[in-house]
């Protein structure tokens, strides 16, 4: 799904995507698909960055988005709970290939 980043107007182009592929669809390149279909499409419809969340425990995830051109960008320190734990998030960003 592509959300807005923020409500204001200067950030107007940007979102922020976010995919789920449920646990016996992963390793066979779905997510990698729909994520450059997304951004594809997200480009084409008039925005110019695409930012994600990646859970810092998930390195076949990050890896699998900096295969596509998104860069890590920042370390967000326990911005999630889950199983009774904090969780730290990578921000990772996407921008549109300039030609």
């Amino acid at each position: 799904s592509v959300s807005k980043w923020s409500d204001r107007p200067a950030y107007g182009r940007t979102v922020i995507a976010s995919e789920y592929i449920r646990q016996d669809y992963r390793g066979q390149g779905i997510g990698k698909a729909l994520l450059i279909a997304l951004l594809e499409a997200t480009y084409a419809a008039g925005f110019h960055t695409v930012m994600g969340n990646v859970y810092a425990g998930n390195e076949i995830s990050r890896r699998m988005v900096e295969s596509i051109g998104f860069r890590t960008v920042g370390l967000l320190k326990e911005v999630g709970f889950k199983f009774d734990e904090w969780l730290d998030v990578y921000l990772v960003q996407h921008q549109q290939p300039t030609e």
